[in-house]
């Protein structure tokens, strides 16, 4: 088997993994919403040091790009954390939460879109052009302002709902 179908394989193996679990209802873990907005962070510096590298028409345009692709994540993350059905389990008292499935559909299609943007960093796409740079800016922001904001409107409904369950108590 080569490399790179066996590459396929495993990142499709992931793939399927995360859509499923997606899916499932899952404790809240108010430590846990810090680590994938950490690692977005992470990944998206990198990617921005790969476009930043090449030659962009306008570094106005470059920095319009990065401030519109933050803006429409952030309102894509709040819509996706806001739509997550949260619930209290009354037996252990975990709060609960559910990922709608328009939320689901929006996060694999952005979750797409980031990993087709690696593939072209890592195989040096940018080098070929300009505009391909602006379009890796874009994604990347938009995919960490999703998880951002999602992540931030997520903690902030796990509070209430505390706050809530704690004064019916």
């Amino acid at each position: 088997m080569s490399t790179s179908l066996l590459t396929v394989l495993v990142t499709s193996a992931i793939l399927i993994y995360l859509i499923i679990r997606q899916f499932q209802e899952r404790a809240v873990q108010p430590a846990l919403l810090l680590l994938l907005p950490a690692l977005a962070l992470y990944i998206t510096y990198v990617h921005l040091v790969s476009a930043f590298s090449q030659p962009v028409t306008s570094m106005a345009l470059l920095l319009a790009t990065l401030g519109i692709g933050l803006l429409l994540g952030c309102l894509v993350g709040f819509y996706r954390a806001g739509v997550a059905r949260i619930r209290i389990d009354r037996a252990t008292g975990d709060v609960l939460a559910k990922a709608s499935r328009a939320g689901i559909l929006i996060w694999v299609i952005l979750l797409v879109a980031k990993l087709t943007t690696s593939v072209m960093i890592y195989a040096q796409l940018l080098h070929a052009s300009a505009p391909l740079s602006l379009v890796v800016a874009l994604v990347s922001m938009l995919f960490l302002g999703n998880v951002l904001a999602g992540n931030l409107t997520l903690y902030l409904r796990f509070r209430r709902a505390t706050q809530l369950a704690v004064r019916q108590g």
